[in-house]
């Protein structure tokens, strides 16, 4: 396993950021025609390239959406990305969360950035439990998760080993050992707590993360998955 990025979160260096040194600038920017204080510093240095970029229809600032700056003129960065983040009063929610932490991830891991700048406005939330913070922390995790490359060479001096999960035949009665032909590959089933868990409005489990970039990485794999991605978890008398 091989580190590719080394993340620092430090909410100073957005006073600063025509000075700040990076391989990649991201720039949270609001729907509409009032730029937030970043964006509009970017704005001003780059000679209007972001109010250009919205003029043209070409940016919207609808929240994920992405778009790149052609010039990087009055800033140190070496390249500059734009992330909507949506209208400045409306509250984000968590997919809306999810979505803008999606779109910085995607960003500077497909630049291979090694120094990447985020700079994002304060923004409303649709539920007491998310903040700034709470955004922060799923962008950390996300960015943590895509950090990480993985080698795998699977040869006589590297096999694969697993744990084989035992049943009894009392309840093991679709006997899907006997088949030879199956519609999925892998199937998982993620719990959420005892009890019958289920998905919540406004909580995200970052196992979730490792499942879909695992999903990212091997497209010839038919997966069948369960709590998460929206998709309630089942358990065991759902196969009866």
């Amino acid at each position: 396993m091989k580190k590719r990025l080394t993340l620092t979160l430090n909410q100073e260096l957005s006073k600063n950021i025509l000075k700040s040194k990076a391989d990649v600038l991201v720039v949270g920017v609001n729907e509409g025609r009032t730029l937030n204080s970043s964006a509009k510093e970017i704005d001003s240095a780059t000679n209007g390239s972001i109010k250009e970029l919205m003029k043209r229809g070409e940016f919207e600032a609808k929240v994920g959406q992405t778009a790149y700056i052609a010039t990087n003129e009055g800033t140190k960065a070496d390249r500059i990305f734009l992330i909507g983040v949506g209208k400045s009063n409306t509250a984000l929610n968590n997919e809306d969360m999810d979505k803008i932490s999606s779109s910085v991830t995607s960003v500077l891991t497909s630049k291979k950035s090694a120094v990447g700048l985020v700079a994002l406005p304060t923004m409303k939330y649709d539920s007491k439990d998310h903040s700034d913070s709470s955004l922060l922390q799923k962008l950390g995790t996300s960015l943590e998760s895509k950090s990480y490359t993985y080698d795998a060479k699977l040869n006589k001096k590297n096999k694969v080993y697993y744990i084989p999960n035992p049943v009894d035949e009392s309840f093991e009665t679709l006997q899907n050992y006997n088949n030879k032909f199956f519609s999925n590959d892998v199937f998982f089933a993620m719990s959420h707590g005892v009890h019958r868990g289920v998905l919540k409005k406004g909580k995200f489990d970052e196992r979730e993360l490792f499942i879909n970039k695992l999903v990212d990485m091997t497209p010839n794999i038919r997966f069948d998955l369960y709590g998460m991605n929206n998709v309630q978890p089942i358990w065991a008398d759902n196969f009866r």
